[in-house]
């Protein structure tokens, strides 16, 4: 019985190519190769870049660099709301790195954390008319702030062709409520690593540092 039954299933298989209008010898199938999309582009990677949602009041700096090589200046916000500045590398900024805030009145609810602050404060052909650009952050009438974790340190331009900068640190002046706590300066600046000017219910301590003198 079982060679009746294999001769019939070879017969089968035999006759199977009749049924249809054409053969084909099928083979184990190839992998699939991608399809080529003239209206798709392929990705690019790269850091974050801002994010900005003028809706919701919110911007967020994270993983950027800032730097002479971009031709950016500084990050500067005179009022606003809910901002987050994140692990970025502020490079041989002209002017400060970041100012926030200007004749008292400044942005309310902020974070500074965790940033590299070099070589900021610099200028492209005179000093500046207010010396107190020539520094890494300014903060002034800013509410409900944070800064802390950041390092801070001068240095000259590419190539050691333009001068060491900047003049001062941090200055704080006008805020409410915001703490400036735990940021490291050393050869932090020039003249002053911190100035800081009737602020009330601040929290400003444990930033260390010492003033770069050409060593």
């Amino acid at each position: 019985m079982k060679q009746v039954y294999l001769s019939l299933l070879l017969a089968g298989l035999t006759a199977a190519p009749a049924l249809g209008q054409k053969t084909t010898v099928n083979a184990f199938p190839k992998p699939l190769a991608p399809v080529a999309n003239a209206g798709m582009k392929a990705p690019q990677f790269h850091l974050p870049s801002a994010i900005d949602d003028k809706k919701k009041g919110i911007t967020m700096y994270a993983g950027q660099r800032l730097d002479q090589s971009k031709h950016r200046s500084w990050v500067k916000w005179q009022t606003g709301d809910s901002f987050n500045f994140t692990g970025n590398f502020f490079d041989r900024t002209f002017g400060p790195a970041l100012e926030l805030g200007r004749d008292g009145i400044g942005v309310n609810l902020a974070t500074v954390t965790g940033n590299v602050f070099r070589r900021g404060g610099a200028y492209e052909e005179k000093p500046f008319e207010n010396p107190e650009k020539s520094s890494h952050m300014i903060l002034d009438g800013c509410t409900g702030c944070v800064i802390t974790g950041n390092t801070m340190k001068v240095g000259a331009g590419d190539g050691g062709v333009l001068p060491v900068s900047p003049d001062y640190g941090v200055i704080m002046r006008n805020c409410e409520n915001s703490i400036l706590k735990e940021n490291a300066m050393h050869n932090g600046s020039l003249k002053n690593n911190l100035i800081e000017e009737n602020n009330t219910g601040c929290i400003i301590a444990d930033n260390v540092g010492c003033l770069y003198s050409g060593d």
